[in-house]
């Protein structure tokens, strides 16, 4: 039983917090470029990458899984 509330509990707070999502301001000679610099040929580009990842272990939380 403990087992399945901590399951449903991780997997709430994953589709809770999944969603947040914040852009930058695109100004407007982002908007009119027809071409990339520096590949021509591109189909798109990536305006803004950003990514961050954090992770804390708490040991002492662990018990017989």
């Amino acid at each position: 039983m403990n087992k399945i509330l901590v399951i449903i509990t991780l997997l709430i707070a994953q589709f809770t917090f999944s969603q947040y999502f914040k852009s930058g301001k695109v100004s407007k000679a982002e908007l009119e470029e027809k071409q990339h610099l520096l590949e021509p040929n591109a189909n798109a580009a990536i305006l803004e990458n950003t990514s961050s990842l954090s992770f804390c272990f708490y040991p002492q939380y662990l018990t017989d899984f």
